[in-house]
This record gives C-alpha cells, structure tokens and sequence, in this order.
C-alpha cells in the first residue's frame, strides 16, 4: 500500500466525496486524484523517473495536493517546501537533494535567492501563469505543460520501501536537514494517527502545517 493508494482508492470508493477544503473552493477525492494523475504524467514526460526529488513550492491548497500525490505517483520523491521569500530552506535543500524538477509559486520563482538555486534544475514549472509569458528556460508555465496531460493511472510498480518524501527541518538549531520518508513510514503514521484518533470519513481535519 502506497500513500498516494489512499487517495486512488478514495476516489474510486467515493468520487464525489469532498476531500479538500480551502477559503472559497473545494474539491472532491475524484478531482484531486485526477489532478494528481495529470501532474505525474506530466512529470513523466519531461524525464522525471523512480527516485527523483520533486522540489514543490506552492501555496496551500488543491494544487498543492495535487502536486504532492503526484509525484510520488509518477514515481519520484516530493520535497514539500515554503514557497516565496520566506522560505529560507529552498536554496539548501535544492543542494542537498539534487531534485530532477520542481513546481512553484510564482513568488518563489522571482525571489532572486530561490530562483538562482532553482535555475540549474532541467525543469522548473511556474503555477498560476496562464501562457510562460516572461519566464525563460528552465522556467516554464504549468498550465501550459500539463494541459494535454491524461487523467488516468501511471501505473508505475513501486514498493513501499521507495522513498516517498523528504522533509526538511526549520534549521533552528543548525542547518536544516532533510528527514527521508518511506511510503511505509508515512503510511505506518498515517494508519497509527487515524487508530488513536478514531478519525472516520465523516470527520474534517484542519491542516496548518
């Protein structure tokens, strides 16, 4: 069982079910698993391959789940990280995991620390930027470059042993570092969480991280 499993089961189980609130929009479980297919196949098409980090720094939200669940559908590591000027980590971690793309905000992508760090990845997709208009190689519009991308199942074959996220520390007693994840060790936490919780489909869970 793989953590984006959860999600592909969810929607197969219950499509219409909301899965994600944000202030002024919501989403079903159908929707964000095929947002999340069409983001995997999309990172597939530009070389992204089994292992590969993902550096994902975006606005929270349904993009961002999208985002998430599809990079490890697609096979890769995601590598969630605070998007903009606030995010004192971007440039390190980008050294540190050596990701193949990312996909950001376009605050993190004219930052001018994260952009320099951003710039010697193949890829680097800029949400919310209707045609690429301003950007330049690595950069590119995400609209744009998924906007052909199918909605249906990869169907990669990976083990939960694979690495599923690498999260990185705040740094505040050194410099940040990043914690590797299996899909077994989220899942493991995820099922340990929902038990001592006794959390069901009928409860809502806020999430400020």
């Amino acid at each position: 069982m793989l953590v984006h499993d959860f999600l592909r089961e969810s929607a197969e189980r219950t499509p219409d079910a909301v899965a994600i609130l944000e202030p002024g929009a919501s989403a079903t479980y159908g929707v964000v698993n095929a947002r999340a297919n069409r983001v995997a196949h999309t990172l597939i098409g530009v070389g992204v391959r089994r292992g590969d980090r993902v550096v994902l720094a975006m606005d929270d939200g349904v993009e961002s789940v999208a985002c998430y669940f599809g990079a490890m559908k697609a096979g890769a590591v995601a590598v969630p990280l605070p998007p903009g000027p606030h995010n004192d980590r971007l440039a390190r971690a980008v050294a540190d995991c050596r990701p193949t793309a990312a996909i950001v905000n376009p605050a993190t992508a004219h930052d001018a620390v994260a952009r320099e760090a951003l710039a010697a990845l193949p890829t680097v997709f800029v949400t919310k930027v209707p045609d690429g208009a301003g950007l330049s190689a690595p950069f590119g519009a995400w609209s744009v470059a998924s906007a052909e991308a199918p909605e249906t199942e990869p169907g990669l074959r990976l083990i939960d042993l694979d690495l599923a996220a690498i999260i990185y520390t705040s740094g505040s007693t050194g410099q940040p570092r990043g914690a590797m994840l299996s899909h077994l060790n989220i899942r493991s936490n995820t099922e340990s969480i929902v038990e001592y919780l006794h959390l069901t489909a009928a409860d809502r869970v806020m999430c400020v991280l």
